[in-house]
């Protein structure tokens, strides 16, 4: 049987909404008028979407950075050792020989330390990687930047700005170049119809491939 929390709401007419929530928590809103047999209908149809939904949530909470010596932290698809030193000799995180130190001293703001450097290794490679496409194909955004976003990892508004998460830095550059190439696709066409979708297989054949990857490896873009 699934456990869930009902909600009932006289605003509603006729629809009834499922989601799960940041904690794991599965939520059904519902008309006040709806039956019981109805709402178990619609979490029997809907199953085997919670149980994925479910074993995502899982594995993020699986995935949980601790921020202790030895564990990995991704960078441009690799992985790297944290290590935490005496006599660090510069404020925040180095980057060398196959290991992200920082100091001992600093042992306690790791995240915020790993949060900062991300953030600015993304603004520069996506900038860099965005004017080399942008000089490509000629759609030219109106700015850029970049967001703490936790699953959108690039969005194009109407007046053409462009946003990326710095958790793509995490990602394989042929991953990075996809959202941005997607992004600035977009540029052109406003919707994800076929034009669309032609333009971007126009860049990168195997889009599509690219986008799977970024499906299933999103719970190792975090830090939560």
């Amino acid at each position: 049987m699934i456990e869930y929390k009902l909600i009932r709401s006289d605003k509603r007419k006729k629809t009834i909404s499922l989601i799960i929530n940041r904690k794991g928590e599965i939520i059904v809103r519902a008309p006040i008028k709806t039956s019981m047999d109805e709402i178990e209908d619609l979490l029997k149809a809907k199953k085997r979407w919670i149980e994925k939904r479910l074993s995502i949530k899982q594995t993020f909470t699986n995935n949980k950075k601790e921020f202790v010596t030895g564990e990995n932290f991704l960078y441009l698809g690799k992985e790297y050792t944290l290590e935490f030193v005496d006599n660090h000799n510069k404020k925040g995180i180095t980057l060398k020989n196959g290991r992200f130190l920082i100091s001992k001293e600093d042992k306690e703001n790791a995240k915020r330390l790993f949060i900062e450097w991300y953030k600015k290794a993304a603004r520069e490679l996506i900038l860099d990687r965005l004017n080399f496409y942008k000089r490509q194909l000629g759609f030219i955004p109106s700015g850029m930047k970049i967001t703490g976003a936790l699953s959108r990892y690039g969005s194009c508004s109407g007046k053409n700005n462009l946003s990326f998460s710095w958790r793509l830095i995490m990602a394989p550059l042929n991953i990075i170049d996809y959202v941005i190439i997607h992004e600035i696709c977009h540029i052109k066409e406003k919707n994800h119809g076929p034009h669309f979708w032609g333009l971007v297989e126009s860049i990168i054949p195997d889009y599509k491939q690219r986008r799977k990857w970024l499906k299933n490896h999103r719970h190792t873009l975090s830090l939560e």
